[in-house]
């Protein structure tokens, strides 16, 4: 356990540090430095060894104590009032106090999209996404220039007709990582419950080799201290755009999983927003965006909903969903309904994958057959 410690009094400083404050020696370094600057009248006053000593009795209290008292076990009463009605920051894509990741490849648009989504909510505007209420936002920016993001927003405001100021707040660190900055983004977060945290990006963190299991658990605990909803920006591994790049625990530690793809038609980007996992909700059908840039190069002057017949290439590559492959083979299916044992066998997926995706509200569980237990389609969703 690591802490930072210091000795002062009437506004003076005479020792300070970060150790592991279980060891004696670094206490004792501590101690011995602080009062070797007391000067002769305080050191007779507080004689080295009761520094020591005092030392030694608060952090054995913080020890014991302080970490024990950070967390309170609690039930929920009856008469408490229920928590909202809507469990949705930003629908389909950002659950209140949950955390998402949007990846997608360089250059697809995932930022402006972001910052998008930022300003919508921000203002409670339902442009282009389901915003029942506004809430307040900040963008944490490690990737790109403050100037950047300036010129962002104002094109942002000009392309849905905004005049006046968005209230998006920004934390502007390039070139500094995720641990320098958590601590402000900790604090507007605890201070904003129902807010948003969009980070920017994964790749600009800084909290080591994006592969390892210790980096992802570290990031997505971070992340979760924050107090309020976040989503981070990611990008895929070369040559591979369906998950995330770096450890599986980046995609154990997110509610919502976003695919983005993209494609450019002249002056037009082409955007598909593709749910690829849904903590406690529905798979949502995948969202078009069209994002329209000026021929001169100043940036983007609209952004609106779109059809997915407007990008034949952007729906004609992409991978069908587990949901959607499930749904199909059940639509097809001579009884309607499959064990998951049949549908793994018959997808090539592997069994323990596909319970997240069946126990969802698309699909029902049919009366055994046995010891397997038949799934089939939802009554809503028999004719989606």
């Amino acid at each position: 356990m690591h802490a930072f410690v210091a000795l002062t009094t009437e506004g003076r400083v005479f020792g300070h540090d970060t150790f592991n404050i279980g060891r004696s020696e670094d206490r004792n370094r501590l101690a011995r430095r602080a009062s070797a600057a007391f000067g002769t009248v305080l050191e007779g006053a507080y004689p080295k060894e009761s520094v020591a000593h005092d030392l030694d009795l608060l952090c054995l209290w913080v020890i014991r104590e302080y970490e024990q008292s950070q967390f309170e076990i609690e039930t929920f009463e009856p008469a408490e009032t229920p928590p909202r009605a809507s469990p949705w920051t930003l629908r389909p894509y950002v659950i209140r106090n949950a955390g998402t990741i949007l990846f997608g490849e360089q250059g697809g648009g995932k930022s402006y999209l972001c910052q998008a989504m930022a300003v919508c909510l921000s203002l409670g505007l339902n442009h282009l996404w389901q915003i029942e209420y506004p809430a307040p936002v900040v963008y944490v920016n490690l990737e790109r220039s403050k100037e950047s993001l300036a010129a962002r927003e104002y094109r942002l405001r000009r392309a849905l007709g905004i005049t006046g100021a968005t209230g998006v707040s920004y934390l502007h660190a390039r070139g500094t990582g995720l641990a320098a900055v958590v601590a402000s983004v900790r604090t507007w977060g605890q201070a904003n419950p129902d807010g948003l945290v969009i980070l920017d990006s994964i790749s600009r963190t800084g909290l080591g080799d994006l592969v390892s299991n210790e980096t992802g658990n570290i990031f997505v605990n971070l992340m979760n201290s924050l107090g309020c909803a976040w989503l981070a920006i990611g990008h895929p591994p070369r040559g591979d755009k369906d998950h995330v790049y770096g450890s599986v625990m980046f995609d154990a530690g997110e509610d919502v999983g976003i695919q983005l793809l993209s494609e450019r038609q002249d002056l037009t980007r082409g955007v598909a927003l593709r749910v690829v996992k849904a903590n406690d909700m529905a798979f949502p059908a995948t969202s078009y965006y069209a994002l329209g840039f000026a021929e001169d190069g100043s940036g983007l002057t609209e952004i609106r909903p779109a059809q997915a017949r407007e990008f034949p290439e952007l729906t004609s590559g992409q991978k069908m969903s587990r949901l959607q492959l499930i749904r199909a083979l059940l639509e097809n299916h001579p009884t309607g309904a499959a064990s998951a044992t049949e549908i793994a066998e018959a997808l090539d997926i592997d069994r323990s994958n596909l319970y997240q995706v069946l126990n969802s509200s698309a699909f029902v569980k049919l009366p055994k057959a046995g010891r397997e237990q038949p799934y089939g389609l939802a009554q809503a969703d028999r004719h989606h």
